[in-house]
């Protein structure tokens, strides 16, 4: 464990000499995306070591930069909706826009204070009884597991027609929600230490989850794991919501 963390720290060191000036957003987009990934994977890394004051450091540094990446991709798509072109890209920008805008009024403010608030998120989409796609691929493990990159991947030019993607926003989502949801796991760590060091740890679970349920696919194994532990440490009750009725009516039928 302990040299996969001295790894990361070199990898950290070595992707922000990849930004240069003269690159395109998209390519600067990228390697932003490349730090926010590596700062949750450190902080997973301390997290298990039992370093919790770092590793919530860390974590904090995830959800910078993926709010930095979710910035550039408005900045990537804005200049798009103001062309009359019927090109592809001018019309996925246009049908992206209002959900990035949407996203962006979901971001944290650092100065904000946080305060508790209900989680008004809808169960039939949770749960997946809407249908769509199952994205089996979208869980935490994806983000916080160590994984390679190739000398292409890592040099390869994006463009802006890539950062529309479905899989693009899929991924920025994904980001940002495991590192709220990383805030929140290390607070709490920290607040059983030492009573009333952190207070605001369910605020920044319950805001990962919102944003699960907002965005992803109920059957997302990201937004059932988020929705779990949710429920886990924070439900008075630590039952089920009326799923389980929900199941036993729909077998007598």
């Amino acid at each position: 464990m302990e040299e996969c963390a001295e790894n990361i720290i070199i990898c950290m060191r070595q992707i922000p000499l990849l930004l240069k000036e003269n690159q395109s957003v998209s390519n600067k987009l990228k390697t932003t995306r490349y730090i926010a990934r590596l700062h949750l994977q450190y902080c997973s890394i301390l997290s298990q070591l039992g370093q919790h004051e770092e590793a919530l450091e860390h974590a904090k540094y995830g959800v910078k930069y993926t709010h930095i990446a979710i910035k550039q991709l408005k900045d990537i798509i804005k200049p798009y909706t103001m062309k009359t072109n019927t090109a592809i890209i001018e019309r996925t920008a246009k049908e992206l826009l209002p959900i990035i805008k949407m996203l962006n009024s979901k971001l944290l403010n650092e100065k904000e204070k946080p305060k508790k608030h209900t989680v008004d998120f809808d169960i039939r989409t949770l749960f997946g009884f809407t249908g769509g796609e199952v994205l089996n691929k979208v869980n935490i493990g994806s983000i916080m597991q160590l994984t390679p990159l190739d000398v292409i991947d890592l040099f390869m030019k994006c463009n802006d027609l890539y950062e529309l993607t479905r899989e693009s926003i899929l991924e920025k989502i994904t980001l940002l929600v495991v590192s709220y949801f990383c805030v929140s796991t290390e607070k709490r760590f920290l607040s059983q230490k030492i009573k009333n060091k952190h207070t605001d740890f369910e605020f920044f679970h319950s805001h990962a989850l919102k944003i699960a349920c907002t965005f992803l696919p109920g059957e997302c194994p990201l937004v059932s794991h988020v929705y779990m532990t949710y429920q886990k440490h924070y439900s008075i009750l630590q039952q089920p919501i009326v799923l389980y009725k929900l199941i036993i009516s729909l077998k007598i039928l």
